[in-house]
């Protein structure tokens, strides 16, 4: 599993973004109960320190490595185009969480989401 965060995203949505993520994670795992173990998308991700800051906020224990005892998180945010962007949520195990955004005025919006069964979400 991998995770990728378009250049494109404005830096002032990183956290907006970031604490939608966690609030679909915590709607399907307790935070005071499960552990994950985050895969960044590069050392300057805006998007995936918010995460991780999001996901301890709400109680989630954040492992510093990939282990049988956490589950393992990806998370993607792209833009599709100009005033639409996506996110996408894989666990390991776990559901494959996406939701659409529209961008307007400077404020994303939520849109459309879809949440897919578990399993093997693909290496990559």
């Amino acid at each position: 599993m991998y995770s990728f965060v378009s250049e494109s995203l404005p830096a002032d949505q990183a956290e907006t973004l970031a604490d939608r993520l966690a609030a679909s994670l915590a709607e399907i795992f307790p935070p005071g109960h499960t552990s994950l173990f985050l895969t960044l998308a590069s050392d300057q991700d805006a998007l995936g320190a918010a995460f991780d800051q999001a996901l301890r906020s709400r109680g989630f224990a954040l492992a510093a490595e990939a282990s049988d005892q956490a589950l393992t998180v990806a998370y993607a945010a792209d833009q599709v185009d100009e005033q639409t962007w996506y996110t996408r949520l894989a666990i390991s195990g776990g559901p494959l969480i996406t939701r659409a955004y529209l961008l307007a005025d400077g404020q994303l919006t939520e849109g459309a989401a879809a949440m897919r069964a578990g399993g093997d979400h693909g290496q990559r």
